[in-house]
């Protein structure tokens, strides 16, 4: 849980940490930080993923507010081909520790 940080300081240290985590660890996937909402106590910032087939963008929100557990892992519904499957979400918390 972030008590005294400003959402401005973390928005910077995700901007400036996660690329090159990303692009590493997948084999060379590139993050881009499109928009973002800064508010006291909650940030969204929209993600841009480009790998080597496709585009995708996805939406990154840090909250004040008490989460619980550490993670949640919902079903993703079956709309294609692909066989079942599962995400891990996990929390800003998480990400952060490793």
């Amino acid at each position: 849980m972030l008590d005294d940080s400003k959402m401005e300081d973390v928005l910077s240290i995700l901007q400036e940490e996660l690329p090159p985590i990303v692009e590493e660890l997948s084999g060379g996937i590139r993050l881009t930080f499109k928009d973002s909402l800064l508010h006291q106590d909650f940030l969204r910032a929209t993600v841009s993923f480009t790998g080597p087939i496709t585009r995708h963008r996805t939406k990154i929100e840090v909250t004040r507010e008490k989460v619980l557990g550490n993670y949640h892992s919902p079903n993703a519904p079956i709309m294609y081909d692909y066989p079942d499957f599962s995400l891990l979400v996990y929390t800003l918390d998480n990400i952060l520790v490793e």
